[in-house]
């Protein structure tokens, strides 16, 4: 989006063709910050990284994340200002990174079955709706659905069961439409009773919920039922 970024960044790719098999900070420096100070530093930029507990090896995202908590120093130099949003699962390796004392003051925490109950529900409720209607409507390649489904008591039961987690309400939505199996109406009841048959032990684990439904998704696929 930024002519003066991209030219400066084809300027860096032009002058080292190896760049991408360096060393991670030197890939920073080269493809990052020297490119972002052509920028002038006159607006800020977000980057985005979601789910960084998916990245592997651990030894590669902790060093990653130790550059990019230094990248302030890119303002510094003349360039823009970087906002750094990440996702993720507090796996060790990644709370060991934050934990580190010379960086406790370079980032801000957002837990997110702390965030107020209403604001999550709300946006989830939003999304179901919509999901549904895509259901019942047609865009999905599924049999009819009878015209009060989902009824009103199974919404609220599934919106209840999301929590505060989208990527519940999400894989529920998934699981549902599943367009090889062709049932969303026997898809749905099957989360519904996996919920309803769970001890649950969310006060312990606040993700076991979003586990559960993981592992019935894959007990599914595995088992062709």
């Amino acid at each position: 989006f930024d002519e003066r970024y991209k030219r400066a960044l084809y300027n860096v790719l032009e002058a080292d063709k190896d760049v991408a098999s360096a060393r991670l900070e030197t890939q920073f420096d080269k493809l990052i910050r020297t490119p972002f100070e052509a920028c002038q530093g006159e607006r800020t930029i977000l980057i985005m990284l979601d789910a960084l507990d998916e990245c592997s090896p651990e030894a590669d995202v902790k060093d990653m994340l130790q550059v990019l908590l230094r990248c302030d120093s890119i303002a510094n130099d003349g360039g823009p200002r970087l906002r750094i949003f990440v996702t993720s699962r507090p796996e060790a390796h990644i709370r060991f990174v934050f934990k580190n004392a010379g960086v406790k003051n370079s980032h801000e925490k957002v837990v997110l079955h702390e965030i107020d109950d209403n604001i999550a529900r709300n946006d989830i409720q939003t999304f179901l709706i919509d999901e549904f209607a895509k259901i019942t409507s047609g865009s999905y390649d599924l049999p009819p659905t009878p015209s009060d489904w989902p009824r009103r008591e199974e919404f609220e039961t599934l919106l209840s069961d999301c929590g505060k987690f989208f990527a519940y309400a999400a894989t529920a939505i998934r699981f549902i439409a599943d367009e090889r199996i062709r049932d969303p109406v026997g898809q749905l009841e099957d989360i519904l009773l996996m919920k309803k048959n769970q001890t649950s032990s969310a006060s312990i684990n606040p993700y076991v919920d979003l586990d559960s439904l993981y592992l019935r998704v894959l007990q599914r696929a595995t088992s062709g039922n």
